[in-house]
């Protein structure tokens, strides 16, 4: 799978606000004000790396940094899933 095919190989539902708020609103509040937050963060700059990979003919270095926040993104998943703070399915 390329760069481009891996970071919008993302479930539209896992990106969509009301999912997101309704799995936020569920955090202990040390984990909402804390790794929510900078969650919350990595999925904009994500969005807007994209974004910005769209409008540009040099995509590539964009798109690599586009990587780095997914890979952020799945590490604090990852965790708040090892923690019980979210649900995967």
């Amino acid at each position: 799978m390329g760069l481009a095919e891996e970071l919008f190989h993302i479930p539209v539902e896992a990106m969509h606000a009301s999912s997101y708020k309704r799995q936020h609103s569920n955090f202990k509040r040390e984990y909402k004000y804390t790794i929510g937050n900078t969650l919350k963060n990595e999925v904009l700059d994500l969005i807007t790396l994209i974004f910005r990979a769209n409008s540009r003919t040099d995509k590539e270095d964009i798109l690599q940094t586009a990587r780095e926040h997914l890979e952020v993104i799945r590490l604090y998943m990852r965790a708040l899933f090892d923690m019980k703070q979210i649900n995967l399915k």
